[in-house]
């Protein structure tokens, strides 16, 4: 989510600046002096241990399965193509 951030607000000042463009607004809040675009904050990424990472992958196909199933039966009768 972090990671999102910097986007967010380059994203809102891109609007307010077609908003200041199209006479909507005076001025772009963004780009004023008193505010400062959020920086993006490097983390460290600790991979899961095989295990988990195991039991992840496990549980994400027994969840899909039923899916893959009925779909499956669907294409049989010519739902999904």
């Amino acid at each position: 989510m972090p990671a999102r951030r910097p986007g967010v607000f380059t994203s809102l000042s891109a609007i307010l600046t077609a908003a200041v463009d199209d006479e909507l607004i005076s001025a772009n809040p963004c780009r004023k002096a008193s505010v400062k675009a959020p920086k993006l904050q490097r983390r460290k990424v600790t991979p899961w241990p095989l295990a988990g990472s195991t039991m992840a992958a496990l549980g994400a196909v027994m969840r899909c399965a039923p899916r893959l199933k009925t779909r499956a039966v669907g294409e049989s009768f010519g739902w999904f193509r």
